[in-house]
């Protein structure tokens, strides 16, 4: 791989001749931002895009209030906090935070904020989407249940048939609705130590203590018959979010200006080589596996052996950025 500019405040990768990528933007590789000339994001969108407005109106009843249209939760803001755990977890740290590192326990980053690797407000979105789905699953269910079982028990038992897969499909929608924000919760626990995020909330907390108690979280969001009230369910909401997105497990130090700048978009960390590290590359994996493909744009960028939907993570002309580099 070789370093190359196209202009003087943008440095970018560029594939050596004979590699294997595709002759597009994207192909030549991620761009670590650092002029004075600040790029525009590719898309910006909403924590309820692609919900429709009955499906809002399931939420707010749902959760008793319309919070879940705004950001849930708040990571810390104290610099010092990432560069702790970034040592603790053996991560590299970013410029950033070395930066901050060298002002001490007061110390912060000059140019940097927090920045998530899956975005607050994509796993946000994707909460609100699965409690939607859960919910049409469990009336779908409950709509074809009764035929179901009066079909069975009459005199034409083979007439049940389709009222047995209407209903199995509504449980299938709240396996997978449920299945897949458990999916990217558990991988951004695993990012972190045990005493961290739910850990700070159990006596003595260990990776299995953690993952049941955000299991029981997601149990009382989505309401599976447990009895629990809409602000019981808002609470575990918020706590699901501040324990999983605004983990020390999904977020660093990077730069303000090119964070602010990608958004909505999967933030991938990159190396000294200008390559995705290696728990931007399992995070990315949990975000390919558990959200919806419709959330991940159809151009692709491949380098390291593997390939890239780019989704939000690009500038305008389909760069994959980055808000961050190793020191």
């Amino acid at each position: 791989m070789m370093i190359e500019r196209n202009n003087a405040s943008l440095p970018v990768v560029s594939p050596a001749v004979g590699d294997d990528a595709p002759a597009t933007p994207a192909a030549r590789g991620f761009l670590y931002w650092t002029g004075a000339e600040r790029p525009s994001s590719q898309h910006s969108i909403s924590r309820v895009d692609g919900i429709s407005p009955a499906g809002q109106e399931k939420l707010r009843q749902h959760l008793g209030s319309g919070k879940f249209a705004k950001r849930e939760s708040r990571h810390s803001v104290k610099h010092y906090q990432y560069v702790r755990a970034a040592l603790e977890n053996n991560r590299p740290l970013t410029l950033q935070e070395a930066d901050a590192r060298a002002g001490g326990r007061k110390g912060a980053a000059r140019d940097g904020n927090i920045a998530h690797v899956i975005p607050n407000s994509m796993v946000q979105r994707q909460l609100n989407r699965a409690i939607v789905a859960f919910q049409e699953g469990r009336e779908q269910l409950g709509a074809h249940i009764a035929a179901f079982l009066s079909a069975a028990a009459g005199p034409e038992p083979a007439s049940s048939s389709d009222e047995r897969r209407q209903a199995l499909a509504g449980l299938a929608r709240q396996a997978a609705a449920a299945g897949a924000m458990w999916g990217l919760g558990d991988a951004m626990l695993r990012e972190e130590q045990a005493h961290e995020g739910y850990g700070r909330l159990i006596a003595h907390p260990t990776a299995a203590r953690k993952h049941a108690m955000m299991a029981g979280d997601l149990a009382t969001v989505f309401g599976d018959g447990r009895g629990s009230t809409p602000q019981e369910r808002q609470e575990a909401y918020g706590r699901f979010m501040r324990n999983t997105a605004d983990s020390y497990g999904n977020t660093r130090i990077g730069n303000k200006e090119i964070n602010s700048a990608i958004g909505s978009g999967v933030d991938l960390e990159l190396t000294r080589d200008m390559k995705p590290t290696e728990r931007s590359k399992r995070l990315y994996q949990a975000v390919d596996t558990f959200a919806p493909q419709n959330e991940i744009a159809n151009n692709t960028f491949a380098t390291d052996g593997m390939t890239y939907n780019l989704g939000y993570f690009a500038t305008h002309n389909g760069q994959p950025l980055s808000s961050s580099m190793e020191a």
